[in-house]
């Protein structure tokens, strides 16, 4: 990490900053959010230089043109300083770093989130114009594959002001606990209320759950089995955020699109990355991908941690 002054016990909010509309809407939500949390922020521009020598043809000849790898790192650092600057302007009072880091941006990102144990890592949504909802970045595609902390890919309008909810999606796994404990937490610092979501259909019944289900209970067994799992995984949290509305929204269809639906009045909506569970959701693997894709408000993706503590966000 370079010219930054926050340290490694600092909990900081870390977030991919370069030179695009996306990322400047990523940085303007992730300060924010650090300014609510109390918490300092890292500015991160990964410095990937790979470029091979390149022939250029000239009068009657050909050279080789040595690309200046350290001018391009001089212009990658003035554009973070300029980046930096303008947050500290938008935002006086919060303790802002920086950091240049070499390699790809999702692994920058995850590195310098744990060298200064980040709550959160904060990335925007790569596409423009008539698509943007639909284009998702490499960076943050591989950076919820890549760190086990929040990942927080802000898509849509950085800051909804109506928006006073926050949507979680929930499959019974402990990857969606600890999604259900991030939605939770986020919803009690921002005065929100939670939609817990757990849409289902027949065709993803788990096969093994069939010996269990009454033979006459069809669409009421599958109801009950879907109440269950949120009500178990919501009663694991309830009673450190007792005062924090909930609400269970149980639609019927495929989990990314009722997910998506509910999106559209949320401030927040937060998923699992990988959902196996006793009802098989994919919450989340494909479903989180598409979510990414098309959500029109900041998505936050948990994924299961090593040690199994998913009480821990």
């Amino acid at each position: 990490m370079t010219n930054s002054q926050v340290s490694l016990q600092d909990k900081a909010i870390v977030v991919g900053l370069d030179a695009s509309d996306e990322s400047a809407a990523a940085a303007a939500w992730a300060a924010r959010e650090a300014e609510e949390r109390g918490r300092p922020l890292v500015a991160v521009r990964a410095f990937d230089w790979h470029w091979p020598p390149m022939p250029v043809p000239t009068s009657g000849a050909v050279s080789v043109l040595e690309p200046n790898a350290e001018g391009v790192r001089s212009a990658v650092q003035a554009q973070l300083d300029r980046g930096v600057a303008e947050i500290r302007r938008e935002h006086p009072g919060l303790e802002v770093g920086a950091a240049l880091a070499d390699g790809h941006p999702a692994i920058a990102l995850a590195t310098v989130a744990d060298e200064t144990d980040a709550e959160l890592v904060v990335v925007g949504a790569s596409g423009s114009g008539a698509v943007e909802r639909v284009l998702l970045g490499s960076t943050a595609s591989e950076l919820v594959r890549t760190t086990h902390r929040p990942a927080v890919v802000v898509r849509g309008t950085a800051q909804r002001s109506n928006a006073d909810r926050v949507v979680v999606g929930v499959d019974g796994t402990p990857t969606s606990r600890r999604a259900m404990g991030f939605a939770l937490d986020f919803a009690a610092r921002h005065g929100h209320r939670v939609g817990v979501v757990h849409a289902w259909t027949e065709s993803l019944l788990d096969p093994m759950l069939e010996s269990f289900m009454p033979q006459q209970g069809g669409e009421n067994g599958l109801r009950a089995i879907a109440e269950f799992l949120v009500s178990s995984q919501l009663e694991d949290w309830r009673a450190q955020y007792p005062d924090v509305p909930v609400e269970h929204v149980g639609p019927e269809g495929r989990p990314a699109g009722a997910l998506l639906e509910q999106a559209e009045d949320a401030a927040m909506l937060v998923v699992g990355s990988h959902g196996r569970g006793p009802l098989r959701r994919t919450l989340l693997g494909s479903v989180s991908h598409r979510v990414l894709q098309h959500a029109p408000c900041p998505v936050a993706v948990l994924r299961e941690l090593d040690d199994g503590d998913n009480d821990r966000l």
